[in-house]
């Protein structure tokens, strides 16, 4: 859903059609990463470009910032609600766009551009004269009630900008990568360090299983109070911090958070098809506020949680969108006529089948046995970090046999490709390239 401003020529990927008449910069940053996925490359620079013009422009929303040459934020012609996230987001999807694209003329417009946008979340951890934690961003509005505090999902967002950024800046060797990497390596001890000391205070609940599981809070400081209960809790609290790269999803404040979610005593009172400001939880590994923000599933991903991963995955496609007109929806109010989630559900379905992890490139690692039926599947082109690449699988269940055809990236060569076998049981041979291989399971180095 997009529109085109007749006065200033500027494009907006607006957030929908009907409530959401504007921008909301998290779900625009996922929307741009699934049509760079689908190959509409021009159409991503295209909706990113009011964003480089209007750069430094806008106030930070934090009471603690003034304006800053390298803040990101929405335009005014599309703005709504302005969340401190929204720089992240903004500098993630450009920062990425040019990872998968490595397009030159893009990179070249947004270079400069980008660094100032790391030189503002550098100096934004800076920042003094609040009562909260030092090192990560000052108190800043991170929810549509217009209020500020130091969030998880604020952190989140820049974090994971910030290391995106950094790493672009890196393969077009700018003399200032190293500095920006170094920055998000420091950003991450910060934050790790102020949310354990937050988890040292912690309230715990008992588990039905008579386990006492801390709670994780979505805020660090300056809370105004609702925000544990507040169904965004789910959308933008702890959980997120497994895809904002700030935790890894084995650890145990992410298990609690988990937990949480999924067996909570709010869990037990939840009750389906009433109001849509209940204690959130998880509804089939899907959020039951906003289905996009069902960071979970990238917990099960990161853990190799099949079971979970597929569970969250199809609830992104069946319940956070109409499987007959493919528009999405949220599960509360009449919130519909939106493109929210096909940003996170063909990011998962992708990293499924195709998933980078530093230097190295897994193949189907996470692919539920339902892409390899009925003809299985056949991608081509798709962008990764390597380069563009193609990949067809199908399973043939009369002869048992798994085909596989791979065209392997040009641009740069992974350090290991590594082929992830299915864990069908039934499989009598893969075949690959036409070859046959001499394993049906476990893990193959191309």
């Amino acid at each position: 859903i997009a529109q085109r401003n007749p006065a200033t020529g500027e494009y907006g990927l607006t957030s929908g059609a009907y409530s959401y008449e504007a921008v909301w910069a998290t779900p625009m940053a996922l929307s741009a990463w699934a049509l760079g996925f689908l190959g509409f490359g021009r159409e991503v620079e295209k909706y990113l470009e009011a964003y480089r013009h209007h750069q430094g422009r806008a106030k930070p929303p934090s009471p603690y910032l003034k304006e800053h040459p390298g803040y990101l934020g929405n335009p005014p012609t599309l703005a709504a609600i302005n969340w401190f996230s929204d720089h992240g987001a903004i500098l993630w999807a450009v920062a990425n766009h040019g990872l998968l694209s490595m397009d030159r003329k893009f990179i070249a417009r947004w270079r400069d551009p980008i660094v100032k946008a790391c030189e503002f979340i550098r100096d934004a951890r800076r920042t003094g004269g609040h009562k909260g934690y030092r090192g990560i961003l000052p108190p800043g509005v991170a929810n549509d009630c217009d209020s500020s505090s130091q969030t998880c999902w604020n952190d989140a967002w820049n974090h994971k900008a910030l290391r995106a950024a950094a790493l672009l800046l890196a393969r077009i060797q700018h003399p200032r990568a190293g500095e920006f990497r170094k920055e998000a390596d420091a950003y991450r001890v910060d934050f790790q360090r102020a949310y354990r000391d937050v988890m040292v205070h912690a309230k715990r609940w008992r588990a039905e299983d008579g386990t006492l599981v801390p709670f994780t809070p979505p805020t660090l400081a300056e809370a105004k109070g609702f925000e544990a209960a507040h169904p965004f809790n789910l959308d933008t609290g702890a959980c997120c911090l497994v895809f904002g790269e700030l935790f890894t999803a084995d650890d145990p404040i992410m298990q609690a958070s988990l937990r949480w979610l999924r067996e909570g005593p709010q869990a037990r009172l939840f009750r389906r098809f009433s109001s849509p400001f209940q204690v959130p939880v998880l509804v089939k590994e899907m959020s039951s506020c906003e289905p996009c923000y069902s960071w979970n599933i990238f917990h099960s991903l990161a853990l190799g949680d099949r079971a979970n991963f597929t569970t969250g995955l199809y609830s992104l496609f069946a319940g956070g969108a109409s499987r007959e007109n493919f528009v999405a929806c949220e599960t509360r109010e009449g919130i519909f006529g939106n493109c929210f989630t096909h940003g996170p559900a063909l990011m998962l379905m992708r990293l499924a089948v195709i998933e980078e992890r530093a230097d190295d490139l897994h193949l189907l690692r996470m692919a539920p046995r339902a892409f390899f039926e009925n003809g299985g599947f056949d991608w081509m082109n798709v962008p990764s970090l390597f380069g563009p690449l193609s990949i067809a699988a199908k399973y043939d269940e009369k002869q048992r046999v798994l085909r596989i055809d791979y065209r392997g990236p040009t641009r740069t060569r992974p350090q290991r490709t590594l082929l992830h076998l299915p864990p069908f049981e039934e499989i009598r041979q893969v075949v690959l390239n036409g070859k046959p291989l001499p394993a049906t399971s476990g893990v193959i180095e191309l």
